[in-house]
């Protein structure tokens, strides 16, 4: 037995995430981790990138600022697509 338990809720038309800051993909979830309290983690589920373990609403805002951060970094220096 793992010692946690996780629930993913799937934000699709609810865009309260931006899409995967590495991959692009929409198809991102918040997963709520049960660990004596209630936590939360961002995660594509294309690449599987993981944003950090937190709660809820920061959690979706750290996903957000890094898609933000790394999108200005891309049209700022022409690099990526």
């Amino acid at each position: 037995m793992s010692g946690f338990l996780m629930r993913g809720f799937m934000l699709g038309g609810d865009m309260e995430t931006l899409p995967c800051p590495f991959c692009g993909s929409d198809d991102t979830v918040v997963i709520e981790i049960l660990i004596g309290g209630e936590d939360n983690v961002v995660r594509c589920m294309l690449c599987n990138a993981n944003g950090p373990i937190t709660e809820r609403k920061q959690a979706i805002d750290l996903w957000n600022a890094v898609t933000e951060v790394l999108d200005a970094v891309k049209a700022e220096t022409g690099l990526g697509g």
